[in-house]
Parts: structure tokens; sequence; C-alpha cells
């Protein structure tokens, strides 16, 4: 299997921000914690999903170097993709969809056609999130990956340089519509498809580059500094004590693309990798399975919630990794085994000449992932 271990590592540590993130929120809501958690909950979100996007455009480069400008490379890339990413998404998607008929939880049509199609739709709040909450990442990633495909077709450099134009294309059309990093949510749909967090993708992408040029250096790093790296900005926000704004969100990014280098030029010492690269593994399960486990426990622990923050903290943390394992051996594997089955038998009855070659699940993100 295809794997950068210390890219793996990086994954989880990118999901453990998330999970944590939401278990801030979470305590913050019980009133456990003040409200001004809140920014410290934001800020390792977005440097989780930071990373998560750095990455993705580094594995979606690297993975598909020789690819570029062969026969039928768009299609099979989209297939590869959506088998990766979908089927659990939908899985989880429609646990949302059942949930709230059996809870008369408010939902529109709109709502669930466009969060199965990966299209970005507003919520009951007027945010732009799918059912599924964690969701929006995949919308963002499923942009990147028609843009990387459209350009599949062109030789590899002329690709690249195609990559980039067009998402920094969308992002200056995006400055037209709003202010420049505006930490606010977006509005509509356009607003989204031209958000600068689009960026991410391309930083990704340009280290992949790098590491095509300048290779791998052979020093071992310990994977408690790659996680230590992408708390920075938290530090810094502690020592400053500002308020977030647009220039935490770009030392955020600037952070996660730095630790993303980092990870692709060095390796990591041997005792560390086998449990980190599972966890990578399951990074993606993780990040889908967490806020049902958190919001469970939530609900039906409110006394350790409101009351013992830290204990709470521990369980839903523990709790949310545990599930994430559990969901990537039990679900994730076989129903992606089970859809690129089905994918590969569809393609036989059309009658095309060949099945698109299966790689293994390669490390993006995204979240694979992004």
């Amino acid at each position: 299997m295809y794997k950068i271990e210390s890219i793996q590592a990086l994954r989880f540590f990118a999901a453990l921000l998330v999970v944590i993130d939401h278990t801030l929120l979470a305590l913050t809501s019980a009133g456990s914690l003040p409200s001004s958690t809140n920014e410290v909950a934001w800020l390792l979100g977005e440097m989780g999903v930071y990373v998560f996007f750095s990455i993705s455009g580094f594995i979606m480069l690297i993975t598909n170097k020789e690819r570029f400008g062969r026969d039928r490379a768009i299609g099979d890339f989209l297939v590869r993709r959506i088998v990766r990413v979908a089927p659990i998404y939908w899985l989880f998607t429609t646990w949302v969809v059942l949930s709230s008929i059996i809870n008369a939880d408010p939902i529109t049509l709109e709502q669930t056609w466009k969060s199965y199609l990966f299209i970005p739709v507003a919520n009951t709040l007027g945010q732009m999130r799918p059912l599924h909450g964690v969701g929006w990442t995949l919308n963002y990633e499923m942009l990147f990956y028609g843009v990387f495909a459209a350009t599949m077709a062109l030789r590899f450099r002329t690709g690249v340089i195609a990559v980039l134009a067009a998402l920094a294309g969308f992002v200056f059309a995006g400055c037209v519509l709003r202010t420049p990093f505006d930490l606010g949510e977006p509005q509509g749909l356009l607003e989204v498809w031209t958000s600068p967090i689009l960026l991410l993708f391309g930083l990704g992408v340009l280290i992949g580059l790098a590491r095509f040029r300048f290779g791998v250096v052979a020093w071992p790093i310990s994977p408690w500094i790659l996680g230590a790296a992408m708390i920075l900005p938290l530090i810094a926000f502690y020592l400053k004590g500002d308020p977030l704004s647009v220039w935490w969100r770009v030392f955020a990014a600037v952070t996660a693309a730095g630790v993303v280098t980092l990870a692709a030029f060095t390796r990591l010492p041997l005792g560390a990798v086998r449990l980190l690269v599972r966890g990578g593994d399951a990074s993606y399960s993780l990040y889908l399975v967490h806020t049902f486990v958190i919001g469970t426990l939530s609900r039906r622990l409110p006394d350790l919630a409101g009351h013992q923050p830290v204990l709470f903290f521990l369980t839903a943390v523990s709790a949310s990794i545990a599930a994430g394992f559990l969901t990537r051996a039990i679900i994730e594997k076989p129903l992606t085994r089970l859809f690129w089955a089905g994918a590969t038998h569809l393609h036989s009855a059309l009658g095309l000449n060949r099945a698109p070659k299966r790689p293994p699940p390669p490390p993006s993100i995204h979240p694979d992932g992004a």
C-alpha cells in the first residue's frame, strides 16, 4: 500500500484536533467551560482542517503524476475518489436523515439531496453546512477533485499550472463577493466555492512538486514534533492575547503548510510508525463518527459534561478514537470494497475496454478526506 508514514501520523493528529475542537464546544455548551473557550476550539479545529486540505493537495499530486495526459484519466480519477470518499459519508448522512425524521427535526428535500451530492446548502441556522455538519469540508474536497480531474487531460506540468491557476482564480473571484479571509460563515454557494480556504489545496500541490524536485530527507522526526507544531497558532494566540482575526487564520494556514512540508520531507522512527499509521488510516472514520459520539455522551451524561469537564473531555476523546478505529474496521473498509466491486461491474457492463485500475486507498484527506 502506498503510504507516507509521517503524513499518516499527521492525518491522525489533524483528526484529533477536530475531535478536541468539538469536545470543547460541547463543554462550553454544557456550561462547564467559559464561552471564551470557543475561540480556542475554533482555532484547533481550523488548524486540523487546514492540515487536512494541505495533505489532500499533496497526496493528489504525488499519487497521480503518471496519470496526467493519459486516456480516461479524468474518469478513472473521479471513480477512485468517489468510491473512496462517498460511501461511508452517505451512510452517516442517511443516519442523520433517519434521526431527523424520527425526532421530527426540520430538514428539507433540498438539504437532503444536496448533502448527498456534496453541493453546499444552507442549514436551518443559515450556515452553508450539509446535514452531517462535518461534511462541509468534503464539499471543498469534491470541488478540488473536480478541478484536479479537469486538468488531468493535460500533460503533467501544464496540468499542475492549470490546477494552481484555477484555485487562485476562484479565490480572486471570491474577493469580489466578500472581504478576503473573512472569519464569518460564507453566505451562498458562490462564496463557498470561492473561499480562500481553497488555497490550502494549492499549497499542498506545491509541497508535492517540491518533494518531486528535492526528494526526501533521511532524518527521522519524532511524531510529537509534528503534533506540537500544529498547536503553534494556539500558543501564539495565548501569548499575544488578541481576539481572533484574519491574521490568525493566515498564521494557521502557513503553519499547516509548514507542518505538512516537514512531514513530506522526513520519516518517522520505526518505533512510532505502527500505531500512528493505523490512526491515520482511521482518521476519515474518526472525522465522520466523532460528532455522533460526543453528542451522545453529552445527552446521556449531562452531569459529567456540566460539572466534571476534564473527565468528560478524556471520556469523549477516548471514545471517539475507539469509535473511529471500529468504524474503519467494520464499516468503512467493507463498504469501500463493496462500492469498488460495484463500480468495476458497472464498468464491465457498459462494455468499456478495461476497468479502472484499482489503486490502494492513498492517504489523502479529508478528508479521505479530506
